[in-house]
C-alpha cells in the first residue's frame, strides 16, 4: 500500500512516499533515496515490489526537486536524509507504519546510491547500506 507522505527538513518541506508492507509486524524499513532528478513516486519499482516481502519503503524527493521545497544542493541531501531518518523515528510514524527502528536501512540508486554511501561515512546509525550503480561522492563528502 503506497502513502504520500509529508515531512520537515530544515523549515522546508518535503514530498514523499512510504510503501507499507503487510503481514506480520514489525517491519524492517529502507529509506531509499532516488537519483538525480529521481521522479516523483518509486525508485526502480522497488517500493511496489519489496512490500511484497515484508519491507517497508520510504522515498522522497530531495529539496528543490520536484514538489519538495527548498533549494537542491548536496549538503542539503545530507540534511533531507537525515529529517528522513528523524521522521521514521517518530512513535506516530513507528505505530502507524510499524518500522522495526532496529532494522532500518539506507541505501540509493545512482545519486542516491552514492548519498547513501557518503552519508553513512559521515553519519553512522544505519546497520545496513545498499547503492545500486552508486555515483562516486567521496570527493565531495571530504569537502
Amino acid at each position: 500500500m503506497k502513502k504520500s507522505i509529508e515531512f520537515d527538513s530544515n523549515n522546508n518541506k518535503i514530498q514523499g512516499k512510504f510503501y507499507h508492507a503487510e503481514g506480520e509486524p514489525p517491519f524492517p524499513t529502507v529509506l531509499l533515496l532516488s537519483g538525480f532528478p529521481g521522479n516523483e513516486d518509486d525508485v526502480l519499482g522497488l517500493g511496489q515490489k519489496m512490500v511484497q516481502y515484508g519491507i517497508n519503503i520510504l522515498t522522497f524527493n530531495y529539496r528543490g526537486i520536484y514538489k519538495s521545497e527548498g533549494i537542491f544542493s548536496l549538503q542539503n541531501t545530507y540534511e533531507d536524509i537525515q529529517a528522513a531518518s528523524t521522521y521514521l523515528h517518530q512513535e506516530e510514524v513507528i505505530c502507524k507504519f510499524k518500522v522495526d527502528t532496529h532494522k532500518l536501512i539506507l541505501g540509493g540508486y545512482s545519486y542516491g546510491g552514492g548519498m547513501a554511501l557518503a552519508y553513512t561515512a559521515k553519519y553512522p546509525g544505519f546497520k545496513r547500506i545498499f547503492a545500486i550503480a552508486g555515483t562516486d561522492h567521496g570527493e565531495f563528502a571530504r569537502e
